[in-house]
């Protein structure tokens, strides 16, 4: 008695093949874009950019200044930042620092978070927003 057949078992192989074809090109496809996009920083100039930023903040872990650490902000919901006392607008903001709405705050900060007491006006140029964004993320 067979209890496969080899159609059977070769349409199943190539099913496998496949998927994980499929897989491998996504996971393939994610690591460049990932490469791709730490290229597309230089990070000398997103250092430069971030200079704005660094008399009232840090990028190392806990070291708050005026303003709280960068450190890991992306993707981190605004007001939470253990050690630092935040205004109760940022506390009640419901914000995750996206990178689109780091751009947005930081084009305008009283405009996103009304009540805000970061003390800066902000940063017209969108190329110096994502610069310092770029150097965020590699925080």
């Amino acid at each position: 008695m067979q209890l496969f057949n080899k159609s059977s078992l070769l349409a199943t192989a190539q099913k496998a093949y496949k998927q994980q074809s499929k897989f491998s090109l996504l996971t393939v496809t994610l690591l460049f874009s990932s490469v791709t996009s730490a290229q597309n920083c230089d990070l000398q100039q997103a250092k430069k950019q971030f200079n704005k930023c660094i008399a009232c903040h840090d990028v190392k872990e806990g070291v708050h200044k005026m303003g709280p650490s960068l450190h890991q902000v992306i993707d981190r919901k605004a007001g939470t930042q253990p050690g630092f006392y935040y205004s109760e607008a940022m506390k009640n903001s419901d914000i995750t620092w996206t990178k689109e709405n780091l751009s947005q705050f930081l084009k305008k900060p009283k405009d996103m978070v009304k009540g805000t007491t970061m003390p800066f006006s902000g940063i017209k140029k969108q190329a110096q927003r994502d610069a310092i964004i770029c150097y965020l993320g590699q925080q």
